[in-house]
């Protein structure tokens, strides 16, 4: 494997987590909302 291989396997594994916990963090923001309502 080259070093560009890895970097952009590096890059979509971090855009993964970044989408991730950006989704954990809507259902959270989404379950606050419910319990203030």
């Amino acid at each position: 494997m080259s070093t560009s291989t890895t970097f952009l396997l590096k890059k979509l594994r971090a855009q993964q987590l970044a989408t991730g916990s950006g989704k954990v963090r809507q259902l959270a923001v989404l379950l606050n909302h419910r319990r203030r309502v």
